[in-house]
């Protein structure tokens, strides 16, 4: 059995830009839970004390993200590891800046993506978050 596992990818279709992210987030997780094992059932705690913020990347550098054909892969030191749970006040905050050329034409900073219609995180599932 394991939890499930978060990974992280970024891709661009447009061929005149390079997006250059410095950090992703996840704001609004239950770090503790409960697992039933008579019904194999997971409740994970959503009281005062077991919300937490993970910094999944946070490289003042950056990684660049350009129209490559495939996504690239924001994992530096492997997957994220959740335990499954409501995603109805999760967010991913994400920075980064937009160039072209050598440009810097746009820079967002904490950029809030509300989780809260993707649905449940389960036990045992993998999910890419592109």
């Amino acid at each position: 059995m394991c939890l499930l596992k978060l990974i992280s990818q970024l891709k661009t279709a447009n061929t005149d830009l390079t997006y250059n992210v410095t950090s992703v987030k996840l704001t609004g997780i239950s770090k503790t839970g409960t697992y039933n094992f008579a019904d194999a059932s997971w409740e994970a705690k959503t009281g005062e004390g077991n919300i937490k913020e993970y910094v999944y990347l946070d490289d003042s550098n950056g990684i660049e993200i350009t129209k490559a054909g495939s996504p690239t892969d924001l994992q530096k030191n492997g997957a994220l590891m959740l335990i499954p749970q409501s995603l109805t006040s999760a967010n991913i905050v994400i920075s980064y800046n937009v160039l072209k050329g050598d440009n810097v034409i746009k820079k967002v900073t904490d950029e809030s993506i509300s989780l809260a219609t993707t649905g449940n995180w389960e036990l045992e599932k993998r999910y890419a978050i592109l």
